[in-house]
Order: C-alpha cells, then sequence, then structure tokens
C-alpha cells in the first residue's frame, strides 16, 4: 500500500478493525483448544465461543496446526491494535528466531499461516499495510532465520 493510500482516515479504520479480527480469531482458536483440553464438550464449547459444534470439531481436529506461541503476525496485530509501542514490537521481532521458508500446505487450513512463526509473515505484513518500509527493511536485516526443521 501507498503511504497516501495509508494516510486516509477509513483505509486506517479498516486496517484497525482487520486487525482486531484477526488477533480475536486467535484468542478464539486457542479458547478453544484450552476448552477442549479443560475437558468440556464440543457442545459445551460450541455455546461458549458462538460456533456451532461440527465447527467446533473441525477446529479441533486441525489442532496440530495451532500454536500457542505467539507468532510475528500476531505481535505486528497487537501493535496495530494499541496494545504495544512500535519500539516494543521491533524489540520482540528482532529477538526472535524465524523460520526461512513458507508454511507447508497443511498451513493453509484454519489461519495457520498466520501462527506459522516464518518471517515470510514480515513481507506479508509489509504488504498489508501493518509494517512501514522502513521497519519491514530493518526487521529483515536484523531477524535470526534458520531453516525449516532446523533447531
Amino acid at each position: 500500500m501507498t503511504p497516501e493510500l495509508l494516510a486516509l482516515p477509513a483505509v486506517q479504520r479498516a486496517l484497525l478493525s482487520r486487525s482486531q479480527r484477526e488477533l480475536a480469531d486467535l484468542h478464539l482458536r486457542r479458547d478453544i483448544l484450552r476448552l477442549d483440553d479443560e475437558g468440556l464438550s464440543q457442545r459445551t464449547i460450541a455455546e461458549l465461543v458462538g460456533l456451532s459444534q461440527p465447527e467446533v470439531s473441525r477446529r479441533l481436529k486441525r489442532r496440530r496446526l495451532a500454536s500457542f506461541e505467539e507468532s510475528p503476525r500476531e505481535i505486528i496485530l497487537h501493535r496495530a491494535v494499541g496494545d504495544c509501542t512500535s519500539e516494543q514490537m521491533m524489540q520482540r521481532l528482532l529477538a526472535m528466531t524465524m523460520t526461512s521458508s513458507t508454511p507447508s500446505a497443511d498451513a493453509a487450513h484454519d489461519g495457520a499461516v498466520s501462527a506459522s512463526g516464518t518471517a515470510a509473515q514480515l513481507g506479508q505484513a509489509y504488504l498489508d499495510g501493518l509494517l512501514t518500509e522502513k521497519e519491514y527493511d530493518q526487521l529483515r536485516g536484523g531477524v535470526k532465520t534458520v531453516a525449516a526443521g532446523s533447531s
């Protein structure tokens, strides 16, 4: 997105709403897993989170794609909604080690791409208008990356 486009109030509101929704979806995904871990039935979980029981079942079947670790995208979203400063976001991102590869084909389900922890999230956040060009360049030069499957 161009700086001119990003300066429009309507664009800023739309990006804020999108970021809030994406964070809420991440929290909901984790809540479903935690409630299941606590032994609640799928029907009870569905009632609590406002989804159908079959949808809760589908999400639980994709458990292996979910992560309780904070992803780079999630950190960026927290800045976008005002939960942290730009400086705090940059410090947290620069302290992370990320994989340099893209997510597997399985990761396309249930938002797992946004939870995968790959450096590719930085480029997508820039394209989505969530990072400035200066932030993106600083992160590209400073983030530690490893090949997928490495420790």
